[in-house]
């Protein structure tokens, strides 16, 4: 569990208190108990423990460090069909004489029910009519993965994968993160919401706002630059999971220091409102 799913916890906590106050008009004692729930939380270990145990699956990772086009001649995508239909529309403009810079789209995160080898297959002739029709690509350039059984395997997944693409207006969160953490650089629109607005704070934390779009030109601009530049992408396979490991994503203690500030803060607005 990363820092962020702990924030995410922690916030539903803190709403949940906020909402029984608003709509209760509660007395502090009322509110106590599901205080003392938030902070419980963290000093049960419940937290640290399930942090110690993700870590292990995501540190025993293959840490690989050199971009995965460097070994294919290819920059390979992975995303929502819609995102990877129009980034692939942009790049076929930008570079028609040139297949190389968009090689192959790879969809490591389908969701197909089970393991079925015939269900896999009828779901990879779906979305390769989808492309054809859309875009003239043959199937033979998309690879589906189905789920996997094992966190190991399907964090090793990233390595066949150079840029990931955030879905809009709904955002990744975790995907998002491991994504970065195994390497691959994620590109993201900058909505006007809490859900359309995670990648821009996710990559705002790691420092990466330069993959941060405006709007939807911006968006496959950046991810077709990005696409041929595999010497920036080279870079940030190596430096991604230090990047990561060293942002305020993974500071619990500064988490757990700002959220304390926050009860106090609210807790002394309370206090002035009901003086």
């Amino acid at each position: 569990m990363l820092a962020g799913d702990l924030e995410m916890r922690a916030r539903r906590y803190w709403s949940a208190i906020q909402c029984f106050e608003q709509a209760h008009d509660a007395h502090p004692s009322e509110i106590a108990p599901l205080r003392s729930r938030c902070i419980a939380l963290y000093e049960s270990g419940q937290f640290e423990d399930a942090i110690a145990s993700a870590r292990k699956v995501y540190d025993e990772s293959q840490d690989d460090c050199q971009a995965h086009a460097l070994y294919s001649g290819m920059c390979e995508f992975t995303g929502n069909l819609d995102e990877l239909i129009r980034v692939l529309k942009a790049a076929g403009a930008r570079w028609p004489d040139d297949p190389s810079v968009i090689g192959a789209l790879l969809l490591p995160l389908a969701r197909v029910e089970g393991f079925d080898p015939l269900e896999l297959f009828r779901y990879h002739q779906k979305m390769g009519a989808l492309l054809i029709e859309s875009l003239g690509i043959w199937h033979n350039r998309i690879l589906l993965k189905g789920e996997t059984r094992e966190k190991s395997d399907h964090l090793a997944m990233y390595s066949e994968v150079d840029i990931a693409l955030d879905t809009w207006p709904y955002n990744g969160t975790t995907t998002t993160v491991e994504a970065m953490y195994m390497g691959v650089p994620v590109v993201t629109i900058a909505g006007n919401s809490h859900v359309s607005r995670v990648g821009t704070s996710v990559l705002s934390n790691i420092g990466l706002p330069d993959l941060i779009a405006s709007d939807s030109a911006d968006y496959v601009g950046i991810c077709a630059t990005l696409a041929s530049d595999q010497a920036r992408r080279t870079e940030l396979r190596a430096s991604l999971r230090a990047m990561v490991r060293n942002s305020p994503l993974l500071d619990h203690a500064g988490f757990t220091r700002r959220l304390d500030a926050h009860f106090r803060r609210a807790w002394r607005d309370w206090s002035k409102v009901r003086a």
